[in-house]
């Protein structure tokens, strides 16, 4: 039987099979990786969530009459998601410098994301 060159023996490809199986081989932890990296992103998202809803119910909750010579909350709540905004650009930004590959990628398209929602409030 004619072998290619970099082809593996058959008895190789089982071995390699049966790894995979076993949830031992590149395969088994990358979706590992793939399924804690899910995992974790669900977790950010709950956690953003929640403290969206806390900052919601404390405004709602500890309002006071406004002076005139005051913003209205109204800007006051537009100027802290601008804020925040600005930040998670600048930060992402400077993140996706750091790495490279495939997070690098993710790091820019947060950043692009973050600006253009800037760019439209």
């Amino acid at each position: 039987q004619d072998m290619l060159v970099g082809e593996l023996m058959p008895s190789e490809q089982m071995d390699a099979a049966a790894e995979d199986a076993a949830g031992g081989g590149v395969a088994g932890v990358a979706q590992r990786a793939s399924e804690l990296e899910e995992y974790l992103q669900e977790k950010v998202t709950d956690v953003a969530i929640l403290g969206a809803l806390w900052y919601a119910y404390r405004s709602w909750k500890h309002r006071k009459p406004l002076s005139q010579l005051t913003y209205s909350r109204g800007l006051r709540h537009l100027h802290l998601i601008m804020a925040v905004g600005i930040f998670g650009a600048v930060g992402s930004a400077q993140a996706a410098a750091k790495t490279d590959g495939l997070t690098k990628k993710r790091w820019l398209q947060i950043h692009k994301q973050s600006g253009f929602a800037m760019f439209i409030a």
